[in-house]
């Protein structure tokens, strides 16, 4: 998150979480989120990148459980779990079913700090 403030000046960040204890985490200072939200839909309307940052086991049903009409062709999906997969073969015709475009996964440990780039 701190990357995107730096890069994107003006970047507005946007949290789901199913779980309060982790939409807490997210609402913290250090986090920098403008919006964590219980709301999947509310969470990601009009969002031009949606990162699925889950076990990889839970994106088909979080994808599936987006309203139709919310993603759009500008809408970018990818994830950044380590298994690939079923991702490419269950998350990404759904996400494109909806909408938007599903790039070829990330991975989880690109980026990360103190992590090496894989």
């Amino acid at each position: 998150m701190r990357a995107a403030r730096e890069y994107l000046p003006g970047i507005r960040l946007q949290a789901w979480a199913r779980r309060s204890e982790v939409r807490d985490q997210l609402r913290s200072d250090e986090a920098e989120i403008d919006l964590v939200s219980d709301d999947l839909n509310g969470a990601v309307a009009g969002a031009d990148l949606i990162i699925l940052a889950m076990p990889t086991g839970f994106m088909a049903d979080v994808v599936s459980s987006i309203g139709d009409g919310i993603l759009t062709e500008n809408s970018l999906v990818t994830d950044v779990g380590s298994v690939k997969g079923s991702v490419m073969r269950e998350v990404a015709p759904l996400a494109v079913q909806k909408g938007a475009f599903f790039r070829k996964p990330s991975h989880g440990r690109v980026g990360k700090e103190g992590a090496r780039l894989c």
